[in-house]
């Protein structure tokens, strides 16, 4: 039997119904649906499947009101005045294979919904293509939401949300849309030249943002005043601005990423209490890693290449970073302004091309077993005071540490070799320095307009040490 059209006028009726379902157990397959109101309607029904429909030119394509376990599969929507496909306050509803497009509103609207399963979905030139709106345990997947208007999916006080294999791409503003919710995972999302974030998510919590691609945006994915979210395994490249933004956000965990090509690769903006850990920053346009005036977060395992500043924080406080690599940047790999209390461990910054380490202006913090090679300064402290190094090899910079405008601060067992000059001090005083090694330097230490500093020893390594870090030369 071929299609079965039920037809109004030229125009939609409104109040009007193509198709009115109050009963369950029933199938629809093969039926043209055009210039009605409402094209389908199903309310108060059970187990119901609309099959190879074609809805076109309504107010609304599909309707379901007060639903449980419908099935709509293989069905078209195109043209609607409001919303393609409207669902709510249904239970456990099905969509497969649909296309929904040229909705002046949303193309698929789930409105306090629960359970609805969505997969092979296409939503594309509508003002939004699928909106969940208190929609508690939604899964979205392998499905194409583009070149919308607004955004791609906008999911609003909806829980338990699971989006995964999805393409969200060319839409005007996010491609993917999130706020208060929590408990939702997005995986394995592609969000490629949206026409703001590709992934953007504003007071959430307990969200997963994992295996992800988001390129091409104006900024790659956005976690905004929220809380316990992992941002993990994502590859974010060639956004307009920043890759990953973390604003006013904690207990935030951004894990093993990919991050590139931005114009500032990872940022933390008045965040605070937020985990990074081996996330990979290379050839951003300016810095690859920036915390803003964030304090208590601890930044592990991350490697920085090719930018402009490896690593850079500015009015930070009690931040950790540890295990860091910061190489061949343009200026410098790690530099900490305007920050105290802060500590950087076991981290290395080699062939960067102005310093590998820089205090400037900043107190009471700690470089502790860090090495730094091949640099213009290998570690330059700039009107900074109060701060300790502690056995921090210097090696094959022009400069090996230089004091600029600093004092006082204290340096213990650091060891200098190959540099041109090993200690610069340039009209710095009140500086202490113990037990330092110095070995095959042009000149161990150079001094300009600056007096009071104590060198207290200066020495070689024992071969075997006992209990004394080095011996007097």
């Amino acid at each position: 039997m071929g299609r079965v059209t039920t037809s109004s006028v030229r125009h939609p009726i409104p109040n009007s119904f193509g198709v009115f379902v109050n009963t369950s157990n029933v199938r629809i397959e093969d039926l043209g649906v055009r210039n009605w109101g409402e094209g389908i309607v199903l309310y108060q029904t059970t187990a119901n499947t609309l099959d190879g429909v074609s809805v076109s030119d309504t107010d609304i394509g599909v309707r379901t009101l007060e639903t449980a376990r419908t099935k709509i599969r293989n069905v078209s929507v195109s043209g609607s005045e409001t919303d393609g496909i409207h669902l709510e306050s249904d239970g456990g509803t099905r969509i497969v294979g649909t296309t929904v497009s040229g909705s002046n509103e949303t193309g698929l609207f789930v409105q306090n919904s629960t359970n609805t399963t969505i997969s092979n979905l296409e939503s594309n030139e509508n003002e939004i293509g699928v909106e969940l709106e208190y929609s508690d345990g939604t899964h979205l997947d392998s499905s194409t939401v583009s070149d919308n208007q607004e955004y791609g999916v906008a999911q609003t006080y909806s829980n338990d949300v699971r989006l995964t294999n999805d393409v969200v791409g060319n839409n005007g503003e996010d491609g993917l849309r999130i706020r208060l919710s929590e408990d939702s995972v997005i995986r394995n999302v592609t969000a490629r030249r949206n026409g703001d974030s590709g992934i953007f998510a504003s007071n959430v919590g307990n969200v997963t943002i994992g295996d992800t691609v988001a390129d091409m945006n104006d900024v790659g994915i956005v976690v905004l005043e929220s809380s316990v979210v992992e941002v993990e395994g994502d590859w974010v490249w060639s956004n307009d601005n920043e890759g990953i933004l973390i604003d006013r956000s904690t207990d935030t965990s951004v894990t093993e990423n990919m991050v590139s090509n931005n114009e500032d690769g990872i940022v933390l903006q008045l965040a605070n209490g937020n985990s990074l850990r081996d996330n990979t920053v290379q050839s951003n346009e300016f810095d690859g890693l920036l915390l803003n005036r964030a304090l208590n977060n601890t930044v592990v395992g991350t490697t920085a290449t090719n930018n402009t500043d490896g690593i850079v924080g500015i009015e930070v406080e009690n931040d950790i970073f540890a295990r860091t690599t910061t190489t061949r940047n343009r200026e410098s790999g790690l530099r900490l302004l305007r920050a105290s209390h802060n500590v950087v461990r076991n981290s290395t910054s080699n062939d960067n091309g102005e310093a590998g380490f820089v205090l400037e202006r900043s107190e009471r913090t700690r470089l502790v077993n860090d090495v730094a090679n091949s640099n213009d300064d290998g570690v330059l402290l700039d009107q900074a005071g109060k701060n300790h190094l502690v056995h921090v090899v210097v090696r094959n910079n022009t400069n090996g540490v230089k004091f600029r405008f600093s004092g006082p601060n204290r340096m213990f067992r650091t060891v200098l070799s190959g540099n041109q000059y090993g200690l610069v001090f340039l009209e710095s005083g009140d500086n202490r320095v113990v037990n330092t090694v110095s070995r095959s330097n042009a000149e161990n230490v150079r001094r300009i307009r600056s007096s009071g500093n104590h060198l207290v020893t200066e020495c070689v390594r024992k071969k075997h040490p006992s209990g004394r870090f080095c011996e007097k030369q």
